[in-house]
């Protein structure tokens, strides 16, 4: 199993150029051009994922199904099922590959939190960088869709940051730390998109 840590900044739009001139002046190097990534969050129906990422409990885990087409489609063949745990050793991912996923009828039984279900879309546009052997990546044009009956809602909240994520796999990286332009803070894009059902920002970040 690996472990890895993980460091998130926002930033407005405007402030994207400060951070591309910090990685050329770091020999940033493109890892990955830019792609769409589309994600449905399941939850219980007492939202116990949501409660449990905004209070920064661990264990804690996230449960969503992901694909990288042009538009948020999941009943194609490319999806893959995400179980995203975080533990006081770190966070870790466990990834199967899906078959054309049914929304209405989708259902997990989840050992922690029982029968959950889909209820948030996310999507959004990353690119990836390494920056002094650590991968960075930028998230932009972030949108949130509920998902209710196992339809995604055509009205989207736009969120107004780009998101910055910072992985690793060891504590060596305290010189990066200390230049990077801007400050780290806790952001969960579940939790946003949550929020965003009453336009409701403030205690994710």
């Amino acid at each position: 199993m690996s472990f890895r840590r993980e460091l998130k900044s926002i930033v407005y739009k405007n402030k994207i150029n400060q951070l591309k001139k910090w990685m050329l002046e770091n020999n940033g190097e493109l890892l990955h051009k830019e792609r769409n990534i589309n994600s449905i969050y399941l939850d219980n129906k007492n939202f116990s994922m949501y409660k449990d990422s905004i209070e920064g409990s661990v264990p804690r885990k996230k449960i969503r199904i992901r694909n990288y087409n042009t538009h948020p489609v999941f009943n194609l063949k490319n999806n893959k099922l995400e179980l995203k745990i975080s533990s006081p050793e770190g966070r870790y991912k466990k990834i199967k590959d899906s078959e054309k996923i049914d929304l209405f009828n989708f259902k997990i039984n989840d050992i922690n939190y029982g029968p959950c279900y889909p209820v948030t879309c996310v999507t959004y546009k990353r690119i990836y960088y390494s920056v002094k052997n650590i991968r960075l990546t930028i998230d932009t044009n972030i949108s949130y869709r509920r998902v209710n009956l196992g339809k995604i809602s055509n009205f989207s909240q736009i969120e107004p940051y780009y998101v910055i994520e910072i992985k690793y796999k060891n504590f060596e990286f305290d010189d990066f730390v200390r230049s990077f332009p801007f400050h780290f803070v806790r952001f969960s894009k579940y939790s946003r998109s949550i929020e965003s059902r009453n336009k409701k920002y403030g205690p994710s970040i």
